[in-house]
């Protein structure tokens, strides 16, 4: 049953693809993955056409998924995506290993920020510390797909008001240091979404760590705060 769905998921991913969008996307990804050239909207509706279900079962889906994470099709990686996100209620705490395993096989920041956004967040809001605090962890691994992972799992919670402080003011703090455009980027989009409700703690956080944050984090972080916060920030 799992060949089939996944063929026909394949067929129709391959029969609506457009080559010249698939030579834009690959380019846009800077991917060696290879792309059909499906816009978001359409590979999202031809997955909810193979798979339809609104309830999942571990032992029917996780499987599926796990074989469309191992193609080498950027578009089977992000159908994997959509299916998890869909079957996320039938996660626990107990898969955090296998998502660890899932950020560090990423091949670009359009995966890592559907896994991070679509599926780690929200069970963070879910499971709360369960979560958190083993995610907090990612924050020094070797990859830096799982590092940023670490960061943006506090993206969702703070659109809600249930930030971790915790856990999130010590993991921007640690990864501060770091060159990598994709952290710093990072740092910055979460800071940025956290001040939308708690302008006070982002600006008290960027006062105190100063110059160790680089100029596209506070630039990034910055952005929305009002303008009494935000000039001492950046100067204007």
């Amino acid at each position: 049953m799992g060949e089939t769905r996944i063929d026909q998921l394949r067929t129709l991913m391959t029969e609506a693809g457009d080559p010249t969008e698939a030579q834009e996307q690959q380019a846009y990804h800077k991917s060696s993955l290879s792309f059909h050239g499906l816009k978001t909207e359409k590979l999202r509706e031809i997955s909810q056409q193979v798979f339809p279900e609104k309830q999942f079962s571990r032992d029917e889906h996780l499987p599926l998924i796990g074989e469309l994470w191992r193609s080498e099709w950027f578009d089977d990686r992000m159908a994997a995506l959509w299916l998890m996100e869909q079957a996320r209620r039938v996660l626990t705490p107990d898969d955090l290993d296998g998502l660890r395993a899932m950020s560090r096989e990423c091949t670009g920041w359009a995966e890592l920020d559907a896994l991070a956004l679509r599926i780690l967040s929200p069970m963070a809001l879910d499971f709360e510390t369960a979560v958190f605090k083993p995610v907090r962890a990612w924050s020094s691994d070797e990859c830096m797909w799982t590092r940023r992972a670490s960061i943006l799992v506090h993206i969702i919670p703070a659109r809600e008001q249930r930030l971790a402080s915790e856990y999130a003011w010590s993991t921007f703090e640690e990864r501060l240091p770091e060159t990598e455009v994709f952290i710093r980027k990072a740092i910055g989009w979460t800071l940025r979404e956290i001040s939308k409700h708690y302008p006070r703690e982002v600006f008290g956080f960027l006062t105190r760590v100063g110059d160790r944050a680089s100029a596209l984090t506070r630039k990034e972080a910055a952005r929305r705060l009002p303008d009494e916060l935000r000039i001492p920030i950046l100067g204007k």
